[in-house]
Formats: C-alpha cells, structure tokens, sequence
C-alpha cells in the first residue's frame, strides 16, 4: 500500500499512472481508498466523493503496483470517465463580523475622552505548513461544533492580536490611531479630523482602503483580508474658570532691643535716681575716712547727744 499526500496539480488519472503504470486504472485507486477510509481503520481518511474533485493536502491509499487489475467488488463496470482535473487547493477563510459596538476602545486624557468603535469584516485563513490537510479535515467534517472550535483554535488567537492594542490621541481638531491590523500592513498611524457636535462633543470617521497582509501569532502563519471601519468620538472635559488666589503680604516689625530714650518724665527720674544713686556711692568712702580723722564737719549724719549728761542739763526747747 502506497500513502501519497495530494500536491498541487495532481489528479486520480495522474496518480494511477505514476503508481499504476496507467492513468485508465485510476478507479482501483478509488476503490481501494474508499475502502480504508470507510472501513474505520483508518478514520483520519477521508472517502473520495468525487473522483474529479481531490484536494491539496488530502491523502490517498494506492494499491501496490501489479500486473492484475484491481477489481471493483459486485463485479461492477470500471465508471467510463476521464478524472484529470487538477487537485484543488482548499484555503478556508474564517470571516468574522465585527457589528457596531463590539469591538470599542478608549483613551482618558487630561482634558478629553476620545471613544473609537470598529466595524466591517476580517476574513482570516491558515497559512502554516498542513494548512491544507487541517482545512480539508474542517470543510470536510459532518460534526458543525468540532468544525467550529478547530476554526476557533487556528484564528481566533490571531483575529485577538490584530483588533486589541489601538492607541488614541486628539490635538488641535484630530484624533491619532494606530492599530496592529493597520500597523502590520505597514499602514498608519492615521490622522482623523472630527467635527463638532456640540459645545462638548467632537465626531469624526475613518475607512481606510481594504488591507491585506500577513501575521504569524503563537507560531503559525496567518493571512489576512480587513474591510473596516472606524468612527470616533471626542468628549471635551469641562475647565473650570481659573481663580488666582490673592496674596496677603503680613509685615511682622522688627523686635527693637529694649533702651531708656531721654526726653519723657520717666525717662528723667530715672536718670536723676541713678545720677543721686552713683554720687552717694562715690561719696561715701571719703566721708567715712573724714569722719574717722575728725576733720569732717557735722553734715548728713547725725551726732547723739546724751541728755542725761551733766553738762548738757537744763537744756531743752528753747534752751541754748
């Protein structure tokens, strides 16, 4: 038994004459193929339907080479048709539709909001080695859920990376946008003018022409094709009037060192006390030696007269 994988530009007719020896003998290669794929042996095979549509990456079983025939079960007649149309190439396009309002993004800055929603459609296809095989697998597939969720494992993941991550920012009447879907096309960033609306709301749109480029997420390659859409939203914050606080200057007055100034009455019997107070004290040690020698006439200090001293007797009030 011979294993072959379907290559661009292959057919049944083809395939039994490389392997047959005869392009006439390709219904042995349906025969026999279609009775492992639908024995169960082999349930990753899938059964030629018709033997004018094969598809790149499909693999077929071929009878080994041998001078007699491979015979058809029931005795019946080899199918008198010519199959060589090339095998076909079977690229399945995922297309998601992005409706209004599911994919939205938004930017706060300091003085507005920008808003910007996506819309259109992204058709996004495998393009890794095998694409052809798994693909074949989905298209092929009579389970709709498990045809779903392979879809989902090899594009889902790159239809994520290519909406997420959009970058805004407005100045002067425009909105900035960069977006991976545009960005890995080699496109934008993209400049959007939008519009007043009203005093606080600013609107503004953007289509850009169809892209299509490639991606390679998680390890696999992905092209894609994007018609899209979108329509952004500028919402201006209120400022509120700018209020300059008043500055009250406090002059706090030098603390003056404390002095005596000549010229008010205190002032003057102050300096008369301490004039009378310096002068007494300067004159007290020479009166004391005077008064000690005996030379200092009576002054300030009182003499003690004894009255009961004979000679002073008799005197008294008006008495000398």
């Amino acid at each position: 038994m011979i294993r072959h994988v379907v290559r661009r530009g292959d057919s049944l007719w083809g395939l039994a004459g490389q392997y047959l020896g005869s392009g006439a003998r390709w219904p042995e290669i349906h025969k026999f193929h279609d009775e492992f794929a639908l024995g169960g042996k082999y349930p990753q095979l899938l059964p030629i339907k018709d033997p004018n549509l094969i598809f790149i990456g499909q693999e077929i079983f071929i009878p080994p080479r041998s001078q007699k025939p491979y015979t058809l079960s029931q005795g019946k007649p080899w199918p008198k048709v010519t199959v060589t149309k090339p095998a076909t190439g079977l690229d399945l396009k995922v297309v998601y539709k992005i409706e209004d309002g599911q994919s939205q993004y938004k930017q706060v800055l300091p003085h507005c909001t920008i808003e910007a929603k996506l819309s259109g459609t992204i058709a996004i296809q495998n393009m890794t080695h095998g694409r052809y095989r798994h693909n074949l697998e989905l298209v092929l597939s009579k389970d709709a859920p498990a045809v779903k969720q392979k879809l989902g494992q090899f594009s889902d993941h790159a239809f994520r990376d290519l909406t997420k991550g959009v970058e805004l920012g407005f100045q002067d009447g425009h909105v900035t946008l960069k977006a991976p879907i545009m960005a890995q096309a080699g496109l934008g960033p993209y400049t959007i003018k939008v519009v007043a609306e009203n005093p606080m709301k600013l609107k503004g749109s953007l289509k850009p022409e169809t892209i299509s480029a490639t991606a390679d997420v998680e390890g696999r390659k992905y092209k894609y094709t994007a018609d899209i859409a979108f329509d952004v939203t500028v919402t201006l914050h209120p400022t509120l009037p700018k209020v300059t606080p008043e500055t009250v200057k406090v002059t706090v007055p030098e603390k003056e060192p404390a002095r005596y100034k000549i010229g008010t009455n205190e002032d003057v019997t102050f300096a008369v006390f301490v004039t009378l107070l310096l002068l007494s004290a300067a004159a007290w040690p020479s009166r004391m030696a005077g008064a000690m020698g005996g030379t200092t006439s009576i002054g300030p200090f009182l003499h003690h007269i004894d009255m009961n001293h004979p000679r002073h007797r008799g005197l008294g009030p008006g008495s000398i």
